[in-house]
């Protein structure tokens, strides 16, 4: 199992499904594609802390 995400500019969604789509017809149903989003921007690096005194 394989659970991956891609960036895709909403102007390339379409050429994105389709090119999913084609690959998932050459393998049959071990593919499949969901698409969520936009999503908010988020970072899982924490913040630096600030200087004492600040």
């Amino acid at each position: 199992m394989l659970s991956t995400s891609f960036l895709v500019r909403a102007a390339d969604e379409q050429r994105f499904r389709d090119a999913v789509t084609e690959r998932a017809g050459a393998v049959g149903d071990r593919l499949t594609l969901s698409l969520t989003g936009p999503l908010p921007c988020y970072s899982f690096v924490d913040p630096p802390s600030a200087p004492a005194g600040r």
